[in-house]
């Protein structure tokens, strides 16, 4: 069976409502669980996370060729873990590519 929630609090609801059904818990248990849980997030966000700044090119990994090296950039940009990629070629003619993010 597969599940959908239309956001992570719900899921963790659910969660906690089940651990009482199944007889491990007791309500006050997932109320204060799901409670815990969204101030370490809330704390975390505002305090921890911060957006990637690099105003250099770092050099992320070395790859086989072209297209896997563009293959990875795309997906870190899509993630959002960098805003942008670039892949070198080490050597000519090799098909080895570094990729570098930023």
């Amino acid at each position: 069976m597969t599940r959908t929630f239309s956001s992570i609090s719900a899921a963790a609801t659910e969660n906690a409502v089940g651990r009482v059904w199944l007889g491990v818990h007791y309500r006050w248990d997932g109320t204060d669980g799901v409670t815990a849980g969204g101030d370490a997030a809330a704390y975390t966000t505002a305090n921890r996370l911060r957006p990637n700044s690099a105003a250099s090119w770092t050099k992320y990994e070395d790859l086989h060729n072209l297209a896997g090296c563009q293959e990875v950039g795309k997906r870190l940009v899509a993630e959002h873990r960098w805003t942008s990629y670039q892949c070198t070629q080490v050597q000519a003619p090799e098909p080895d590519h570094t990729l570098y993010v930023k």
